[in-house]
């Protein structure tokens, strides 16, 4: 068990940027990726989500309208992970039932950075189902990869932001 890493999962940490601009892993009900862990390093973020899409929201964690109207942000954690179908770095956004599932591959098995991870997702009953377990592949990574640095990229939105896009029909009353 890599009990760092599984710590990094779950530590809130600081940072700016804007999610909108990082190339993020798509896991749409049905899929399956390929991936390897880049860094052991996460950045922690809360996230209110917006939409019939889920569009996440970086939550400024004060000063926020839409906390104060008593939507509780998601805890969230960001981390550069090497997609091994496209082979490109992404950023990979791990929440909820995929947190769960990823600190048991990670107990199971040791470092994630050392070994290909496939994630499945799947939909049971209105709630994400997801499938984390040690890949078949495990080819080495390129040496010339680039990560993004996520503190700086990953920039809570503003008040004035949240307020334009979150309307009353979005929010608890």
């Amino acid at each position: 068990m890599d009990s760092e890493f599984l710590t990094s999962l779950r530590k809130d940490r600081q940072g700016s940027g804007s999610e909108a601009q990082l190339p993020l892993v798509g896991l749409s009900p049905g899929s399956r990726v390929v991936l390897r862990i880049c860094d052991r390093r996460t950045v922690h973020r809360s996230l209110h989500f917006r939409g019939k899409g889920k569009q996440p929201i970086i939550c400024p964690e004060s000063e926020c309208p839409v906390c104060d109207r008593g939507k509780r942000p998601v805890s969230c954690d960001y981390v550069n992970v090497y997609d091994c179908q496209e082979e490109r770095v992404k950023v990979l956004y791990v929440c909820g039932t995929l947190r769960q599932q990823l600190g048991k591959c990670v107990e199971q098995y040791g470092q994630p950075t050392e070994y290909d991870i496939m994630i499945t997702r799947s939909k049971m009953r209105g709630h994400n189902q997801y499938n984390v377990e040690k890949a078949e592949t495990n080819a080495p990574l390129p040496s010339d990869l680039s990560l993004y640095p996520l503190e700086q990229r990953l920039k809570p939105a503003t008040r004035e932001e949240l307020e334009a896009l979150f309307d009353d029909s979005d929010l608890p009353l």
